[in-house]
């Protein structure tokens, strides 16, 4: 699989909003446990922390297309009639088949191949945490 590094700007948004994500639900839910009487501002929290996952799943939903139609331009290609094509065309083509085997795909720094699985997991797993930690606080 290749892949494509994105400039630093879409890294560090990825990566800036996973650590935002991650200090603002561990401050929301020792907030709400102490404080649990004002509702507007757990609603406040809910919100802002729904919007930043919306945003991060956009990325990963972006990401995951890029690969899986970039591994179907090898399938377009073949079920075309590029065998009627003179010599050149032919090779060229053949080419492009050979080239598009590896799918592309997005990044972040050395970490992580963003995809829908990846977002998936990721989310699951710090909502895991977030329950087991608080409920062996309790």
């Amino acid at each position: 699989m290749d892949t494509i590094h994105p400039t630093g700007i879409l890294v560090f948004q990825c990566q800036g909003e996973d650590v935002l994500l991650v200090l603002c639900s561990h401050t929301s839910v020792l907030w709400f446990l102490k404080n649990t009487s004002n509702v507007l501002v757990m609603i406040n929290w809910s919100v802002f922390v729904t919007t930043i996952l919306i945003r991060l799943m956009t990325y990963y939903y972006y990401a995951n297309e890029l690969m899986l139609q970039s591994s179907n331009i090898g399938n377009a290609i073949w079920e075309s009639k590029w065998y009627e094509e003179p010599q050149k065309v032919k090779q060229m083509m053949i080419i492009m088949i050979m080239r598009s085997n590896k799918a592309l795909a997005l990044v972040i720094g050395p970490f992580t191949t963003m995809t829908l699985s990846t977002f998936q997991g990721t989310t699951v797993l710090h909502t895991k945490y977030e329950l087991i930690s608080h409920s062996q606080k309790r």
